[in-house]
């Protein structure tokens, strides 16, 4: 998928397999092509978000386990 272009998808799927670093290693990669384009700085701002509550979950999973 990530060769297709498909990150959001990608996401979607690592977030379904618990995979919650490598989605939010996707996220901040989606961000960061964002900032190069000039795009809108919210937007960037709530993809960023995303990663990080990915990282959070993914925190809170390994220190229940």
């Amino acid at each position: 998928m990530l060769e297709k272009n498909k990150k959001m998808e990608a996401v979607e799927l690592y977030r379904k397999a618990n995979k919650n670093t490598e989605s939010a290693r996707i996220l901040a990669q989606i961000a960061q092509e964002l900032r190069e384009k000039y795009a809108p700085p919210l937007l960037i701002k709530k993809i960023y978000v995303l990663a990080a509550f990915e990282v959070d979950s993914f925190k809170q999973r390994v220190f229940d386990a």
